[in-house]
């Protein structure tokens, strides 16, 4: 058949539009570990290293404040020192559960 002529008729497609539609959210790929920013070049101006430091800071202080002093202690225990679960309990003189608790409540108000 030379390329000029149309080809035979396509039949329409016996899935509804809904049903691609559906597979196509299904499929797609969703990132699912911690969002990280862009990591910025502070070589060439060192007061911008210098800004964001201070952000840092202040971002860090205002998380600190919202926190309960059991849901900082572990917190700190968790993130800075990579207690288990089981000696920020200890620490805390609280169950394993309850440390675990602590330290995802304050990551939920971060």
């Amino acid at each position: 058949m030379p390329p000029s002529e149309p080809g035979p008729p396509r039949r329409p497609s016996p899935i509804p539009v809904s049903r691609l539609v559906f597979v196509a959210r299904a499929r797609r790929e969703t990132y699912i570990g911690p969002w990280l920013p862009e990591l910025i070049d502070t070589s060439a101006d060192p007061y911008l290293g210098a800004e964001r430091g201070e952000a840092m800071e202040l971002a860090a202080l205002l998380l600190m404040e919202k926190l309960t002093p059991n849901e900082r202690a572990a917190y700190v225990l968790r993130e800075a020192f990579d207690y288990p679960y089981a000696q920020i309990g200890d620490i805390l003189r609280a169950t394993e559960a309850s440390a675990g608790k602590h330290s995802r409540a304050s990551g939920v108000r971060r």
